[in-house]
């Protein structure tokens, strides 16, 4: 598999290397580039499956990539100027990994729906304060990632993400533990830290298949004895509340 790793050197470098290696590559590296813009060569690499371009400048894509790079299976756009969720990507009908974290969106489109193969989603540190309920249909999702946003509420129909594995929704603005979770049994990983949670359901033990939960530095001052029943959990972190 060719590989491209590109040196901080500026566009112009950027451009030849990818008319260099335009044959056959499925891997493209250009992270730290300080990239404000991508090159229409970009559009060329009809084989490109992995596109890498943390920790840039961009503040938009072209809306004609991912029709033109129809083999993309991982995105990771994170760490640039993004105010807008990208919706064209959406248009990706192959995406399986989606990173636009630390960024500064403030709304997820709704076609993200249209991702269905997706199964890993990461939002981290960004700005958005609700989801669409279209994120509930990405039956396909593993791990969803939305730590470090100004999330209280999750959609009523959260728990159709039924093979999610593992959810981080630490730093956010819940004060109520997300009961729609509650349905989710195939959750194993739980990241509820740095919220403002006052209360844990009893209901808890539905989560038969937990195995790590964070629900440090809360406000909480009391744990349901039902936690115990949770067999499977092995990593329960409950410092810096009110216990």
């Amino acid at each position: 598999m060719a590989t491209s790793y590109i040196s901080n050197d500026g566009n112009e470098s950027l451009m030849k290397q990818v008319e260099k290696d335009e044959s056959g590559l499925h891997r493209l590296t250009w992270n730290d580039q300080l990239l404000e813009r991508l090159p229409d060569q970009l559009l060329t690499l009809k084989d490109l499956n992995i596109l890498l371009l943390a920790r840039n400048r961009l503040n938009s894509i072209p809306n004609s990539l991912p029709l033109s790079l129809t083999n993309l299976v991982h995105i990771d756009l994170s760490h640039n100027k993004l105010t807008t969720f990208p919706a064209c990507i959406t248009t990706a009908m192959h995406l399986e990994i989606l990173n636009i974290s630390h960024n500064r969106i403030t709304k997820i489109s709704p076609s993200i729906s249209d991702l269905m193969k997706l199964n890993k989603l990461i939002m981290d540190f960004n700005c958005i304060d609700s989801l669409p309920t279209d994120i509930c249909n990405l039956v396909s999702l593993y791990e969803l990632r939305l730590g470090g946003n100004f999330l209280s509420l999750l959609p009523h129909t959260f728990s159709n993400l039924n093979k999610l594995h593992t959810i981080y929704l630490d730093a956010n603005r819940f004060q109520h533990f997300p009961i729609q979770l509650l349905e989710i049994e195939s959750l194993n990983i739980l990241y509820l830290s740095h919220n403002r949670l006052i209360n844990i359901p009893s209901t808890i033990n539905n989560l038969i298949n937990l195995k790590i939960l964070h629900l440090n530095s809360n406000k909480l001052s009391l744990i349901p004895q039902t936690i115990c029943e949770l067999s499977h959990l092995y990593k329960l972190c409950l410092d810096n509340n009110r216990l």
